[in-house]
């Protein structure tokens, strides 16, 4: 007489639509007759339009546990039937697979556009939704933050690229990629004449420096698109470059 083999243990995973994983795992079977037990290829699914039968797979890893894959096609709910045999009954197992969209992280931009005078940028105010992991020409970030200055640039403008990877509270994960170019900033000496026993005859001078072409720039004082400030009182005094 033959003892039918028992499932011993098997865990649920929730799937992720069109990405291809593990949906069980970890399933243990048990035969007192000491017969090897495996999974057939005779699968089922109650929707389709979440898992294709097609798509699923077995597996056996080197304990002899078994785990079921397969590629979603959509999120929803769906029971999977799977065929278990001894080589001398066959018997079927159930399990309830629940498949989610996942968040769909992207950068707002194909080109980000920066300038060298920001050493620190933080590229999640550039991506949909923040909190991934991002890789900028090979160097990798877990908060997002990168010092520009780690790209040894030697010449501007400066092309490259980041790639961007975000797991959402299911485990389903969303990737996207974007250019970025790094741009020199403009800049500016100031020549300044100090006013007489505190008259209003100051004078500073600008002399600006803009890479990227045309800029307005504006004085504390009020001035705007011009390269001198005069009649000025003791004080401080700022000049704002916009390339």
């Amino acid at each position: 007489t033959n003892n039918e083999p028992i499932i011993v243990n098997i865990n649920e995973l929730n799937g992720c639509a069109n990405q291809a994983g593990i949906i069980a795992k970890n399933i243990v079977f048990q035969d007192l007759d000491g017969d090897e037990v495996i999974i057939t290829t005779n699968f089922t699914s109650s929707n389709a339009s979440v898992i294709n039968t097609a798509s699923i797979v077995a597996n056996q890893n080197a304990l002899g546990h078994w785990s079921l894959g397969a590629n979603p096609d959509g999120a929803g709910t769906t029971e999977i039937t799977f065929d278990y045999t001894d080589g001398f009954d066959t018997l079927t197992a159930t399990v309830n697979i629940t498949v989610t969209q996942p968040v769909t992280a992207n950068f707002e931009t194909t080109l980000i556009e920066l300038c060298n005078n920001k050493n620190i940028v933080d590229f999640n105010d550039f991506v949909t939704e923040a909190g991934g992991s991002f890789n900028l020409q090979g160097i990798q970030t877990e908060d997002g933050s990168f010092n520009l200055d780690s790209l040894n640039i030697s010449a501007f403008p400066y092309n490259g690229s980041i790639a961007y990877s975000f797991e959402d509270q299911n485990g389903c994960t969303s990737t996207d990629n974007s250019s970025f170019i790094v741009y020199e900033a403009p800049s500016a000496n100031l020549s300044v004449t100090n006013s007489s026993c505190g008259n209003n005859d100051g004078e500073i001078v600008a002399n600006v420096s803009s890479p990227n072409g045309n800029y307005d720039n504006y004085w504390n004082t009020g001035g705007q698109n011009t390269l001198t400030a005069s009649n000025l009182s003791p004080g401080t005094y700022y000049l704002n470059i916009i390339d």
